[in-house]
């Protein structure tokens, strides 16, 4: 999984073989082929390719990763999380003088 954002943090079309929470199954810049044996199809990967070739790769991988995959974007509902309850605190404390 952290090839996959290291990928796409540096705008690299990547090919996975399992579930990532952290892209939507649509991603366009990420190719999901099955888990098993099977050998990868080389027209599926033209076509993904053929897909997404003038699009602004690169910029719009860097922009995803940044607002999604960052730390900082990860740590996001957990800091809201915790000055909310701080909020909530410090109103309990003034209702209680």
């Amino acid at each position: 999984m952290l090839k996959a954002r290291e990928y796409c943090a540096r705008g690299i079309l990547f090919v996975i073989s399992y579930d990532d929470v952290g892209f939507p199954n649509d991603f366009p810049y990420m190719l999901k082929v099955p888990a098993d044996e099977s050998a990868v199809d080389i027209g599926q990967i033209l076509q993904f390719y053929d897909r997404i070739k003038d699009r602004d790769i690169i910029k719009e991988m860097r922009d995803y990763a940044e607002k999604n995959l960052s730390w900082e974007a990860k740590l996001k509902p957990v800091i809201d999380e915790i000055n909310r309850l701080l909020d909530e605190k410090e109103r309990v404390g003034k209702g209680r003088k």
